[in-house]
């Protein structure tokens, strides 16, 4: 089979695409044609090179009326093509196959047409049930296929071979990614598995290079850089990697009535009710007076102990069922179990000294020690699969490491794009993107700076030209709380990803609102990727 160029075989798809689709759109006359269909190819190819291209259309059967009017259509374009000279000095030819309304009959001529024929490309095939199973043939091949009208409302075993796949790198990058700065690490470790490396600002950069530079350890930059210059702008993905958890005080440990305890203060916005009812994991870092960092993990593993926040007995709970749901659990309540058990000999605090004494034998910590510390309780265990048919997700930290991860996966094996492709990924959104490693710092100016400095180029030029999309969670409608959602304009389940036009509550305060050139980009670009 000859080889054609990609500018080739991109300029008489297009031509031939747009004359399928209006012929099967055209009146009725067209439609109720009887006029015969000629076997082989209408459209002469003259001598020399020429790009095959197969049809597969109904040209018998109930369906033929329909098949014959869109062939007078890639007749006619193809005549008018080669007339001009064809596509860059190569004819066209039109090689038929004749699916005659059955999906056996369709997969049995793609074969014939790419097998015996060898034709470059398939056009097909008006029928949904015959096009699912010609594409399987023209995948199995590796030949591109263009199809004008047809439309399938399930997905093939492809489709949900890559839903899988996808679905098994988020569930570990959820099981990695318990705090931001688990996330960062886990992210930067699979960037740097695909090529990319840690950019500074005295680095060179071409078309193609991966980078990334992570900001003080709880946020992470990646970019590929791409053809055209950054005044041209960049094309922008943001997302945050932080999530609602219960932070350890930085005195901490306590004991009382024989417990010993962390005194906890929560962080962004929780159910307080649900924390004592999941078994908790312990994360973080402390940093030593000598400089060493030492990172701690209690709860993940088989073989750890779990922690818990207690609550009453349903026989003493009479007061507390009468409480607000808000104020069941009070935030000074969410003091977590450390122990029980107390140190062998005499004196007060035996049971926290012996949680100390644990500490102490595991990581080598001292009490001072919680000073300079970072510690998180977070839900322990690993994602798992929801429902008899494992078509959910259930885990900790979906809001909103969902769009972290779905704006890095395709990233990670992305090729030079044309324009410089970038994602941002920030802590502190749950409390209001503040800090160093919140958006509302400079952060990302400076990263974008130094790239921009590189290239000679103004950093308000390059925002200028550039297009952001914001992600974050959306709920999907949830039929038991309908009373909360709009079902019209609500993301649903099993309807893929959902665009987002405009936030903000009781009169849009505080929205970030699309403008509808903003939407129409976005829904262009995903009409194209055949989304």
């Amino acid at each position: 089979m000859k080889k054609i160029s990609r500018r080739s075989f991109l300029k008489a798809s297009a031509v031939l695409g747009s004359a399928a689709a209006l012929t099967a759109c055209g009146g009725s006359s067209a439609s109720t044609s009887t006029a015969p269909a000629a076997s082989g190819s209408t459209a002469a190819a003259p001598s020399g090179d020429t790009i095959k291209i197969g049809t597969i259309y109904a040209m018998s059967g109930g369906n033929a009326a329909i098949g014959e009017n869109i062939l007078r259509g890639i007749d006619f374009a193809v005549d008018e093509i080669n007339k001009a000279g064809g596509v860059n000095g190569q004819m066209l030819e039109v090689v038929r196959g004749d699916h005659a309304g059955d999906a056996a009959t369709g997969k049995s001529e793609a074969e014939r047409l790419i097998t015996q024929e060898g034709v470059n490309v398939i056009m097909g095939c008006h029928m949904s049930v015959v096009t699912e199973v010609v594409a399987q043939v023209c995948q199995q091949y590796g030949i591109p296929m263009i199809t004008a009208i047809s439309t399938l409302d399930r997905l093939t075993d492809e489709d949900k071979h890559g839903i899988q796949t996808y679905a098994e790198g988020y569930k570990k990058f959820l099981d990695e990614s318990k705090t931001e700065r688990d996330a960062v690490l886990e992210i930067a470790r699979m960037a740097e598995s695909k090529g990319f490396r840690a950019w500074t600002r005295d680095d060179t950069l071409r078309p193609g290079d991966k980078i990334y530079r992570i900001n003080r350890h709880k946020g992470i930059m990646l970019a590929v850089i791409g053809e055209k210059s950054l005044a041209e702008g960049v094309r922008l993905t943001a997302a945050h990697l932080d999530a609602p958890r219960v932070d350890i005080r930085t005195v901490p440990l306590y004991e009382d009535n024989g417990m010993a305890f962390f005194k906890t203060h929560y962080y962004g916005g929780i159910k307080k009710y649900q924390w004592p009812t999941v078994p908790l994991a312990l994360h973080g870092v402390v940093y030593r007076k000598d400089g060493s960092v030492i990172t701690v993990t209690v709860g993940e593993d088989d073989t750890d102990p779990v922690l818990v926040v207690s609550d009453l007995l349903i026989h003493l709970s009479a007061d507390q069922m009468k409480k607000p749901l808000a104020e069941g659990i009070a935030g000074e309540q969410l003091n977590v179990i450390l122990g029980t058990e107390p140190i062998e000999g005499e004196g007060s605090d035996l049971v926290k000294l012996n949680v100390m004494k644990l500490l102490n034998e595991k990581y080598g910590l001292i009490e001072e020690d919680f000073l300079s510390a970072e510690l998180t309780i977070v839900p322990a265990g690993k994602c798992r699969e929801v429902g008899l048919d494992r078509s959910l997700l259930g885990a900790y930290g979906h809001d909103d490491r969902v769009c972290a991860y779905a704006e890095i996966e395709p990233l990670l094996s992305m090729l030079t794009p044309t324009h410089t492709a970038v994602c941002i990924l920030a802590d502190k959104e749950e409390i209001g993107s503040v800090g160093i490693s919140g958006m509302q710092s400079q952060a990302f100016e400076h990263f974008m700076g130094g790239l921009c400095a590189i290239q000679g180029v103004e950093l308000r030029d390059c925002f200028a030209n550039s297009f952001c999309l914001s992600a974050d969670v959306s709920n999907a409608f949830d039929p038991n709380f309908a009373e909360t959602c709009d079902k019209r304009n609500n993301s649903q389940l099993n309807y893929g990803v959902a665009i987002c036009k405009y936030t903000g509550s009781r009169g849009k305060g505080g929205a970030s609102d699309a403008s509808a050139e903003a939407m129409g980009h976005v829904r262009s670009t995903l009409d194209k990727a055949g989304v």
